[in-house]
């Protein structure tokens, strides 16, 4: 599943939020239209708990044209 990748701590930034993560193109998402977004291939159950293992908290969530977003909630996020 390709999922958008985030960091709580660097929300309004174009940084790379993690290693193995490639600049994906979304189009017509309101206020994200001027980011930078970042994607990441998980394709397994076990993928996906080695990325929260290595990284702690993260927040899953639906996406409007990928599988889904996670954020790393490495900071305090409203």
């Amino acid at each position: 599943m390709k999922f958008v990748v985030n960091r709580a701590s660097d929300f309004s930034s174009n940084a790379k939020p993690c290693e193995g993560a490639e600049p994906v193109e979304i189009k017509g998402i309101g206020h994200r239209i001027d980011r930078m977004e970042w994607s990441i291939e998980i394709k397994t159950l076990e993928e996906l708990l080695n990325f929260v293992k290595e990284f702690g908290g993260v927040v899953i969530a639906e996406h409007e044209q990928l599988d889904g977003e996670i954020t790393i909630y490495d900071d305090y996020l409203e």
